[in-house]
C-alpha cells in the first residue's frame, strides 16, 4: 500500500510509501506531532509548556509553571532548551532548594499509593544494589509517600514537596537524570508505565505487574523485604475517637472508588451494606469524592494510618481494586476485589485481574477473592461475597458460644 494509516493507543501514523507524512501521539494532556518525516516537530503538554523545532533545533518555546508562590513565565526563540527542560530544571531547584543541597541522590516519587506501596519493600535493596549511603539519598514526594515512608521505612530521609502532577507528566520521561552534581531516580518513569499500559492494551499480561516494575530497577521478589508497618503509640485511641459509634468487634470495611477502573453502580454497594447488615455486621464506607453521591453512607475521614490500623482489626473488606486497597492486602481479613474495565484505552477487566492480581502482591494474605464485575454477574458476586463473609460470622459466633459453655 502506498498510502496508509498505522494507529495504536497513543499514536496514529500517516504516511506515504515509506515517508512518514505525519505522525500524532495523544496521552492524557501530552501532545506531539511529527510532520514530513520529523522536519517538524511539535511538543504540547496543555497550560505547561509548548515546543517547536525545525531538523531537531528547537525555533520557539513557551512554558508556563506556578508551584505555590513561584511562578516562570517565559518565551524563548532559538533556544538551547526545550520547554519540557524548562520545566524540568525548575523542579530540580526547587527540590534542592527545599533539601538544602544536603543530598546527592533524589528518590522523586510520581506514583500512586499502590506503587509507593510496593517500593517501601525492595527500597532498601535498591539503595545497596546502586551503592547509595542512605545519608546521602532523600525521598521526595506527597502525602502518600510520607505517610507511607513514616509507616514502613521512617529512617530513611523524606521530604514532602508539592509539586503538581501536570509538571511532573510533562517534565519526566525517563527513569534516571543528572542535574549539575546531583542524580534524580524518577518513580515510575513514565515512558515504563506508557509501555506496560500499552502491552495490556494488546492484552499481554506477563510480567505481572510487581514483577515488571522490579524487573525495571533491576530487583525481584528477592530482593523483597517484609516491614511491619509502625504505629504511633496513640493511633488506637485517634481511631476509637473518630469512630466512636462503630461496633469495633464486629465490621467490614466497603471501597466503592478508584481513580483508574469504571466505577460500580451506587444500588450494588448498597445492597452489599443491606445484606452485611442483615448479618449483624456494622458497615464503614472508605469514600473521599462524590461526597453528594455518597452523602448518606460516609464516614469520618481517617488518615492513611489510620486507616491502615483500622483496616487490620477489620473482619472483612470489599473494594473495587485500587492503588490503595493494594496496601491492605497484608491484613488477614476476609479481602473481596471487584475488577472492572480501566478507563485509559478502556482495557478489559480480565486483563486488568490478571496483571494486577493482588495475591501476587508483596507478602498478600491468601484470604483474597477476586472477581470481574458485570451487570450480568451482578447478582452471583454479591452472594458469594456475602457467604465468605457469612461464614466467618457464624464461625466466629459459634467460637464465643462455645468459649461461654
Amino acid at each position: 500500500m502506498i498510502f496508509g494509516v498505522k494507529k495504536n493507543s497513543y499514536e496514529q501514523e500517516f504516511y506515504f510509501a515509506s515517508f512518514s507524512l505525519l505522525k500524532i501521539r495523544k496521552v492524557r494532556n501530552e501532545f506531539s506531532f511529527n510532520i514530513l518525516n520529523g522536519m517538524f516537530s511539535i511538543s504540547i503538554d496543555k497550560n505547561v509548556q509548548f515546543t517547536l523545532k525545525f531538523l531537531g533545533i528547537v525555533i520557539f518555546v513557551y512554558y508556563k509553571i506556578r508551584i505555590d508562590n513561584e511562578a516562570v513565565k517565559e518565551v524563548a526563540i532559538f533556544s538551547s532548551k526545550t520547554g519540557k527542560e524548562f520545566v524540568r530544571e525548575f523542579i530540580f531547584k526547587k527540590i534542592l532548594k527545599e533539601t538544602e543541597f544536603l543530598f546527592k541522590n533524589y528518590f522523586f516519587i510520581r506514583s500512586p499509593i499502590g506503587e509507593i506501596y510496593i517500593l517501601q519493600h525492595f527500597i532498601q535493596s535498591w539503595l545497596n544494589k546502586n551503592h547509595i549511603e542512605k545519608n546521602d539519598f532523600c525521598l521526595v514526594g506527597g502525602y502518600i509517600l510520607s505517610a507511607l515512608r513514616n509507616l514502613y521505612n521512617p529512617d530513611l530521609e523524606c521530604k514532602y514537596i508539592r509539586i503538581p502532577v501536570e509538571y511532573i507528566m510533562c517534565a519526566f520521561d525517563d527513569e534516571k537524570y543528572q542535574y549539575k552534581n546531583y542524580s534524580f531516580y524518577i518513580y515510575s518513569a513514565k515512558n515504563f508505565i506508557y509501555e506496560l499500559l500499552e502491552r495490556y492494551n494488546n492484552g499481554i499480561t506477563e510480567p505481572h505487574f510487581v514483577d515488571a516494575v522490579l524487573n525495571y530497577y533491576n530487583c525481584n521478589r528477592k530482593d523483597l523485604t517484609e516491614i511491619q508497618p509502625r504505629f504511633n503509640e496513640n493511633i488506637e485511641k485517634r481511631v476509637f475517637d473518630k469512630l466512636k459509634t462503630l461496633d469495633f468487634e464486629n465490621y467490614v470495611i466497603l471501597m466503592p472508588e478508584a481513580n483508574s477502573l469504571f466505577e460500580i453502580p451506587l444500588s450494588v454497594w448498597e445492597d452489599i451494606d443491606r445484606r452485611l447488615k442483615n448479618l449483624g455486621y456494622s458497615t464503614y464506607w472508605n469514600v473521599c469524592k462524590n461526597n453528594s453521591l455518597y452523602i448518606n453512607h460516609k464516614s469520618v475521614v481517617l488518615s492513611v494510618d489510620e486507616m491502615l490500623y483500622f483496616a487490620q482489626r477489620a473482619k472483612g473488606i470489599v473494594a473495587l481494586c485500587s492503588g490503595f486497597f493494594e496496601s491492605l492486602t497484608r491484613v488477614k481479613a476476609i479481602k473481596c476485589v471487584l475488577y472492572t474495565n480501566m478507563i485509559l484505552n478502556n482495557i478489559p477487566c480480565d486483563i486488568i485481574r490478571a496483571a494486577y492480581c493482588k495475591k501476587l502482591f508483596p507478602f498478600a494474605d491468601n484470604n483474597l477473592y477476586e472477581y470481574d464485575y458485570s451487570e450480568e454477574n451482578k447478582e452471583k458476586i454479591i452472594s458469594d461475597i456475602i457467604s465468605k463473609l457469612e461464614v466467618d460470622h457464624e464461625q466466629k459466633n459459634y467460637c464465643c458460644y462455645s468459649g461461654k459453655i
